[in-house]
């Protein structure tokens, strides 16, 4: 009978142990530079004023925005911000001539587009400008409601006011 020496246990290390490692050092990497993004403090962040373009509306529509009214998001129900300005122009569709290769300017007879400018704080203010987790920006589209409509349009023009009170 042989007898077998019974040999210590080593650890085993291995290719997939090096990717285990690398993938958690990556991600932690990723972690730090999201939580560490600059960001302004609270008490240093601006008031930001965004307008949404509501396309075709009925005239009544303008009449249901207030100034002060305050307004949240319909889809996510975050905080915007309040009504500074309401305004409606006529409506205008763009339409392409394929024969011609031209444009021309419609209109829908009884029908506006509404301007809504709000104005709030974001909760985050840096590289991205987000109202309660809701990232805005010109060019994006925004859900909002209040007590008394609901509408959708997208980010037309957006102010940020300095320190001094001016908006750059």
């Amino acid at each position: 009978m042989t007898k077998i020496k019974n040999k210590p246990n080593r650890a085993k290390f291995n290719f997939v142990d090096v990717i285990i490692i690398a993938v958690i050092c990556i991600g932690a990497l990723f972690a730090y530079r999201f939580v560490t993004k600059t960001s302004v403090t609270m008490g240093d962040v601006p008031q930001v004023s965004f307008t949404v373009e509501i396309r075709q509306q009925e005239p009544e529509y303008k009449e249901l925005i207030q100034i002060g009214d305050d307004i949240k998001d319909s889809v996510k129900g975050g905080y915007f911000g309040k009504v500074t300005k309401v305004e409606a122009k006529p409506n205008k569709e763009y339409t392409e001539n394929t024969l011609s290769g031209t444009y021309t300017t419609d209109s829908i007879e009884g029908l506006e587009d509404v301007y809504v400018t709000i104005t709030g704080t974001p909760t985050t203010f840096g590289p991205d400008i987000m109202f309660a987790n809701q990232e805005v920006k010109v060019g994006q589209q925004i859900f909002i409601k209040s007590k008394e409509y609901v509408g959708y349009g997208f980010v037309v023009d957006m102010e940020i006011a300095d320190k001094g009170g001016a908006n750059e």
